[in-house]
C-alpha cells in the first residue's frame, strides 16, 4: 500500500462514507415526510448538502495535500470554507425545524 492509504486513511474513508449514507437517509426521510413544505425542502436540502460536503471534503483532504509542497495554506482555506458551509447548513436545518409546526398544521388529519 502507498503511504496515502494507510489504515488511518481507510478507517477515515469508511467513517466518512458512513456519515454520507446517514445524512442522505436523513435528507430522504425529511423530504418524504414533509414533502412539498418549506420545512421539508430546507431540511432535506441542508442534509443533502451536508452529505455532499462531507464527501468532497474527504476526497479533497485525502488526495490534494500529498501533491502540494506546503499544504498549510490549502488546509487553512479548506477549513474556512468547511466552517462557512457548515454554518449555512446548520442555519437551514434550524429554519427547517422552526417551520415543522406550520407544515404539520396544513396536513389533513386521518
Amino acid at each position: 500500500m502507498s503511504p496515502a492509504f494507510d489504515i488511518g486513511t481507510v478507517i477515515n474513508a469508511l467513517l466518512s462514507l458512513g456519515w454520507v449514507v446517514v445524512l442522505l437517509i436523513v435528507a430522504g426521510v425529511a423530504l418524504l415526510r414533509l414533502r412539498t413544505s418549506a420545512a421539508g425542502i430546507l431540511l432535506g436540502g441542508a442534509f443533502a448538502l451536508w452529505a455532499i460536503e462531507r464527501l468532497v471534503v474527504f476526497i479533497a483532504s485525502t488526495f490534494i495535500p500529498p501533491l502540494l509542497d506546503d499544504p498549510s495554506a490549502y488546509l487553512a482555506a479548506q477549513s474556512l470554507v468547511i466552517h462557512l458551509l457548515t454554518l449555512v447548513e446548520l442555519l437551514a436545518i434550524g429554519a427547517g425545524i422552526a417551520l415543522i409546526p406550520r407544515a404539520l398544521k396544513g396536513r389533513p388529519q386521518p
